[in-house]
């Protein structure tokens, strides 16, 4: 479909930003990203037998299905990070220190 080469980059900006604290953990998020986005692009050939035509009910539900999950795993991601937040918020008033790392939201 067409808008997985920009969710794409998108995806790639997010987690190159929310991953800096090691290098370790970094190479592994990129890794992890392009891994799945190759995955994606690569099976995404198989959805479109033509015996599934010439409406390719099918393709369109499959592909409709993936990205409602994408959505739903970036949502959870993001609801995961507020909380690490709010939580290294919470750490810092009770011990006195100014404000730190935050990841971005």
């Amino acid at each position: 479909m067409a808008q997985s080469p920009a969710a794409y980059v998108v995806a790639l900006t997010w987690v190159m930003n929310t991953y800096s604290q090691s290098q370790s953990k970094r190479a592994a998020a990129i890794a992890l990203i392009n891994t799945m986005s190759s995955t994606g692009l690569i099976s995404s050939a198989y959805f479109w037998p033509s015996s599934w035509g010439p409406s390719y009910v099918n393709s369109y539900l499959i592909c409709i299905f993936t990205s409602v999950v994408s959505i739903a795993m970036c949502w959870v991601f993001r609801v995961h990070l507020s909380r690490c937040n709010e939580t290294a918020e919470a750490e810092e008033q009770v011990l006195g220190l100014p404000e730190g790392f935050r990841y971005l939201i």
